[in-house]
């Protein structure tokens, strides 16, 4: 509802995030805390800062342990500490095999 929006009109879709938001915080909050940190990061590539901002401006940001003391985050931001160590730093790398050159003639 957010990525093929065209008109600029995001109010059905925040709705529906209030809405899955407010049930999480009556029952698991993780489901979505772990969505909206994977929704941010998505946002984020696309370069859609706008909506981002609008997250915050629309009380949707993280469940917190105040509201539900199964999360993991005691404030607003304590998402942003651990996300360090969360994220991969070393570059993804292929394995190569390369051939000596004894290889080389072994097929003939």
């Amino acid at each position: 509802m957010i990525n093929g929006n065209l008109d600029g009109d995001y109010t059905r879709a925040f709705d529906a995030v209030l809405f899955f938001r407010k049930e999480c915080v009556d029952s698991d909050p993780s489901y979505y805390n772990n969505w909206l940190k994977t929704f941010k990061e998505l946002l984020t590539y696309r370069c859609k800062h706008d909506i981002v901002g609008m997250i915050s401006e629309k009380n949707a940001n993280f469940i917190l342990k105040a509201e539900n003391n199964l999360s993991k985050y005691d404030t607003a931001d304590s998402h942003q500490d651990s996300q360090l160590y969360e994220n991969d730093t070393l570059p993804n790398s292929i394995e190569l095999t390369l051939k000596t050159e004894d290889d080389l003639f072994a097929d003939f």
